[in-house]
């Protein structure tokens, strides 16, 4: 895999040092319009051929106004914290000002870019610097967001953008990151699906690292970033905490309210019921005898009881449209919802359980459980033809009864409706 890599990133290279466009501070090929702004999170990972290691999170906040580039982010690990505040110009982004607060075992240093000067505010060092380099270089925190707004396509020219960086002992960094390659990919996201991406590589000249960028082709919003080195990687994933899926607003205190002030009962029974005539049946279907005509849900199985209220109603639909949209999973209920979710336990061998204290409304019922079924059949055990004084009379078929043992699952929910306050309701929530 290395030498394929080495290979890859060679043959890549050579072909970058034709047709370079070098992009500057200020060039009309960067278009502001195409950043995606908000607040955004991602996961920081390490990845090898056995595993990925979650590393810690990436915090990135992204503002164009009153004519300033805000750039904020924040990446936090067990040991480490970075936090970083750039700011530039909207329409050249030419870098105005940056404060960087580094926390690694327990000590800060924070330096400050700005006035033709670095300043480290932990020593109080000062480091001039000649002011024209923020016309030649860009931040580099700035430039994966450069790269976002720069026109993408199928065999595009190969950018180069300098970069600029500063550590916290006032040591200046500059570099070249060359576009490699930039072609068609797919990012799938848990939550939303498969995204179009336009997958950039780059190769930073003087410290040799690798990156891919997914960007996305409808959006430009930034979907993931791999480091690539020594046959592993360092990398982004988008989390999409900022997507809001509801439409519907969530109403804590009238949902507490509902579950909780009220004075109807639901109780019920949860069990599963064998159907051998279903065409997912894979047993024969003749001679069976004695099973089990329900298969009760064992004692301990959660019941789950929630309100089915225009939120959760939305919740509930989003799931079903989910389940229809590839390599997406399910969405989950938002804490403050999922915490107004009543649990009880089945309590008996039979299947019981019960909620109180509940107004009136409509509710869902949702179980799972693991079960064996049991039952017997009758097989052919063997044959023999009958002669008597030798003549053939017919053939005897010889039975008996076996036992059988097989796994199940049950999952099912059921709607519930109190139609006044102080009923009580009791139900079957079976399969």
């Amino acid at each position: 895999m290395k030498r394929t890599l080495i290979l890859l990133s060679f043959t890549l290279l050579c072909k970058s040092i034709f047709a370079q466009t070098i992009i500057l501070p200020g060039d009309k090929k960067i278009n502001p319009n195409l950043i995606h702004q908000g607040n955004f999170s991602m996961v920081y990972y390490h990845s090898d051929v056995t595993q990925v290691t979650d590393l810690g999170t990436y915090d990135v906040d992204v503002q164009i106004k009153e004519g300033k580039f805000n750039l904020n982010t924040f990446r936090k690990t067990k040991y480490y914290e970075e936090k970083n505040i750039i700011i530039a110009d909207a329409n050249s982004f030419k870098a105005l000002h940056r404060t960087t607060n580094i926390l690694d075992d327990g000590k800060t240093s924070e330096f400050v870019i700005g006035n033709g000067e670095f300043t480290n505010t932990k020593t109080g060092k000062k480091t001039n610097y000649d002011t024209k380099l923020t016309e030649q270089y860009f931040d580099y925190h700035i430039y994966p967001y450069v790269l976002s707004a720069l026109p993408l396509k199928l065999g595009n020219e190969n950018y180069v953008i300098p970069t600029i960086s500063v550590d916290d002992k006032n040591s200046v960094t500059t570099d070249e990151v060359i576009v490699l390659e930039t072609k068609s990919d797919q990012f799938t996201s848990q939550l939303t699906g498969q995204h179009m991406c336009w997958k950039v590589t780059v190769y930073h000249k003087n410290t040799k690292k690798y990156l891919n960028y997914y960007i996305d082709k409808n959006n430009r919003r930034i979907r993931k970033i791999e480091h690539l080195f020594k046959g592993k990687i360092l990398g982004f994933l988008d989390k999409e905490k900022d997507i809001n899926l509801f439409k519907t607003s969530f109403d804590e205190q009238a949902i507490r309210k509902m579950m909780n002030d009220g004075e109807s009962i639901i109780t019920g029974e949860a069990f599963a019921r064998d159907d051998r005539s279903g065409k997912d049946n894979k047993l024969i279907k003749i001679d069976i005898l004695n099973v089990n005509k329900k298969q009760f849900a064992p004692k301990g199985t959660k019941v789950l009881l929630m309100p089915y209220t225009e939120y959760y109603k939305e919740w509930f639909e989003l799931n079903k449209n989910q389940a229809k949209v590839k390599g997406a999973k399910p969405i989950p209920l938002p804490k403050e919802a999922a915490s107004q979710v009543k649990i009880s336990e089945i309590y008996d061998d039979k299947g019981h359980f019960e909620f109180s204290n509940l107004m009136n409304g409509e509710y869902l019922l949702f179980t799972s459980f693991n079960y064996e079924d049991f039952f017997s059949k009758r097989e052919v055990t063997g044959k023999a033809d009958v002669y008597v004084n030798g003549s053939y009379q017919g053939t005897e078929v010889y039975t008996d009864m076996f036992g059988y043992t097989q796994q199940g699952n049950a999952n099912f929910y059921k709607f519930v409706t109190i139609q006044k306050n102080g009923e009580k309701i009791d139900v079957k929530l079976k399969r």
